[in-house]
C-alpha cells in the first residue's frame, strides 16, 4: 500500500503531520524526510496524526522514537494521535505511549506553550531559544 503524508501548520506553535497508509520499512525514509521538514519549522509541538495508518512496523516505531528524541533537543514535544489497534498496540507494547505522547484524540493534546512574542518567520531561527523553558530555567 502507498503512503500519503501531508504537513500542515495547524496553528501558532503546532505543526501537524498527517499520515495515511502502511508505515513499513519501505516508507520510513519518506516519513523521516517529511518529519525533518516539519521539525525545521521549529514548532513547540509536532503532532503526528496516524489515524489513517493501518500498519506500524518496527522500522516505523523506531522512526517515531528517533524523531521524538531529536525534536526534544530543540524544545519541541512530539504527540502521536492514533486510533487503530495496529498502530497503538506496537507503541504500547514497546512501553512508548508516554514518551510519544500517544493520544486517541486531538482534543486530549494540551495547547502549545507559546511565549508572549511570536517568532518572526523571516528571521533565521537560533539553535537555542532565549526564553524560559517549561521548567522556568533558561536553556
Amino acid at each position: 500500500m502507498s503512503l500519503y503524508i501531508a504537513v500542515h501548520d495547524h496553528d501558532l506553535g503546532r505543526v501537524v503531520v498527517q499520515v495515511r497508509g502502511d508505515l513499513e520499512l519501505g516508507h520510513v525514509e519518506h516519513l523521516r524526510a517529511k518529519l525533518s521538514y516539519a521539525a525545521a519549522w521549529r514548532p513547540y509541538q509536532l503532532v503526528l496524526d496516524l489515524r489513517g495508518v493501518t500498519f506500524l512496523g518496527s522500522a516505523g516505531l523506531a522512526c517515531l522514537t528517533l524523531t521524538s528524541l531529536e525534536v526534544r533537543t530543540e524544545g519541541c514535544t512530539l504527540y502521536v494521535v492514533a486510533e487503530h489497534l495496529a498502530v497503538t498496540h506496537p507503541i504500547r507494547s514497546a512501553d512508548l505511549a508516554g514518551a510519544l505522547g500517544l493520544s486517541a484524540r486531538f482534543e486530549d493534546i494540551p495547547p502549545p506553550e507559546v511565549p508572549l512574542w511570536p517568532r518572526d518567520p523571516g528571521l533565521p531561527r537560533p539553535s537555542t531559544r532565549p526564553y524560559p523553558s517549561r521548567g522556568g530555567e533558561l536553556q
